[in-house]
């Protein structure tokens, strides 16, 4: 719906070419390294559909104060969706993980633009729109509410879920690419796990408020995602029932009330 066929082709071919010359030379630490990256992208699009659930429902039910800090973190999880399968973005001993927002969104509209140039100019303008609205009821919050906002189709919903639905179709198809490229370049050979790359995505900490964490939920789907030792396709790595505990986690409290907020795993990207 997005991109002329010919532009997907051409941006197949640098995707595919950048993979090769990785797995041509893959090693354990690449290998545990693209493990933990397909299981956070992966999170991040659960994660998308969950945001985008929740504004779906905030629009419905008019709560628009917190329309503009949902619609921008549901571009911004899909952006870091995306973020986690481009091959000439690397790990970096985990960095990735703590890129900020605005290193992020330029990242990601630079990959767009390879694609074509107006789709990533007007995804970069819309995101730094939801950024900008985003930040104006963060610190200065006007008294006039979101009638403040002269341009109100910039965070129309379809747009954010349109652009929220690119990113993660597009995360999905690099994580086929780097599949196939590990299939033809490396898939005789055996790749053993490193565990201390999975670390730093289960464990959570924040000294300054002492939150420390090792999450559990994480820490038993990370051990399903291994038990293969190779990087499998984003949505033949989902399990139904990885997808329903990380939906049902958010729906505790429910009453099954009409107006109980059930969020709906596949708003953004169909997941199995």
């Amino acid at each position: 719906m997005h991109f002329e066929e010919e532009d997907i082709a051409k941006k197949a071919s640098k995707i595919q070419s950048l993979f090769s010359k990785q797995t041509k030379k893959w090693t354990d630490q690449l290998n545990s390294e693209w493990i933990a990256r397909n299981y956070l992208s992966a999170k991040f699009i659960l994660s998308t559909n969950l945001l985008a659930s929740s504004l779906d429902y905030s629009i419905d039910r008019n709560l628009q104060t917190v329309v503009p800090y949902l619609s921008y973190y549901s571009i911004l999880t899909a952006s870091r969706s995306y973020l986690m399968t481009l091959p000439n973005v690397s790990w970096n001993d985990g960095s990735i993980l703590t890129y900020t927002h605005d290193k992020t969104i330029k990242i990601v509209s630079d990959s767009l633009r390879t694609i074509n140039k107006e789709i990533a100019d007007d995804f970069q303008e819309k995101v730094y729109y939801l950024k900008a609205i985003r930040e104006l009821f963060s610190y200065k919050f006007p008294s006039t509410g979101i009638d403040c906002v002269t341009n109100k189709s910039m965070i129309g919903l379809n747009d954010t879920l349109n652009y929220c639905g690119l990113l993660c179709e597009l995360a999905q198809l690099n994580s086929e690419f780097l599949e196939a490229s590990f299939n033809k370049n490396a898939e005789k050979r055996r790749f053993p796990i490193i565990e201390e790359i999975f670390w730093g995505i289960m464990q959570y900490e924040d000294r300054p408020s002492q939150i420390s964490f090792v999450d559990d939920f994480d820490w038993e789907r990370i051990a399903q995602w291994t038990r293969t030792e190779r990087p499998v396709n984003l949505t033949l790595s989902m399990r139904e029932g990885w997808i329903d505990d990380f939906f049902a986690s958010w729906e505790e409290g429910s009453h099954s009330d009409n107006d109980d907020f059930i969020p709906n795993p596949r708003i953004v990207f169909s997941v199995p």
